[in-house]
């Protein structure tokens, strides 16, 4: 069997991708490669290369997963990732005023690693993927998209509550990544 990139993440309500989608539209795809509307979505834990047989056992760790009934985020001010002086990736930083999305990103990453799944690392910053910046941009042009992220406005949309949570398979071709979800779990308990 094979090897799938694989990650979880929060799916957004449609509401909230086209008005992401408007958001993207401001910025240049010169400088800009947007994620597809359908793509866009929030990561509570990126395992990338996973053996395929692992999937029962992630779709099992998901259905087991203490999730709350509901979540209310924010999606705000733009932010370059990994920093203003070596920018990848433009998101937005994602806010949560009533609680709960930390401790749904900690309780799935302490059931990984019970589970013996390896995921990456990095400690988690609640956000949500606008676009990559091109990768061969030349010193002038980034410092272009570093004004430009500086310039945007903060992102209004009011507040939002992710509709599911899902094991994602990502495959990479040359127009971009395909996301096809594995597994899914709404947030009112149904599956």
């Amino acid at each position: 069997m094979a090897d799938l990139r694989l990650f979880f993440s929060l799916d957004l309500p449609a509401r909230l991708k086209e008005a992401l989608s408007r958001y993207q539209r401001t910025l240049p795809r010169s400088l800009f490669r947007p994620l597809k509307p359908e793509n866009l979505h929030i990561t509570l834990a990126f395992l990338g290369d996973t053996p395929e047989e692992e999937v029962p056992h992630l779709s099992r760790l998901l259905t087991d997963l203490p999730l709350p009934s509901r979540l209310v985020l924010t999606a705000g001010r733009p932010l370059a990732l990994p920093s203003l002086s070596r920018i990848s990736v433009l998101t937005l930083k994602v806010g949560n005023p009533g609680g709960g999305l930390e401790d749904l990103a900690s309780s799935l990453r302490e059931a990984l690693l019970d589970t013996g799944h390896s995921f990456d690392p990095k400690p988690f910053k609640a956000h949500l993927t606008l676009a990559y910046l091109h990768r061969s941009l030349s010193p002038g042009e980034r410092e272009e998209a570093r004004e430009i992220i500086l310039s945007l406005p903060p992102f209004r949309f009011g507040r939002f509550s992710p509709e599911s949570i899902t094991l994602m398979q990502s495959t990479l071709t040359p127009a971009g990544s395909i996301f096809t979800p594995l597994a899914t779990r709404s947030f009112r308990g149904e599956p």
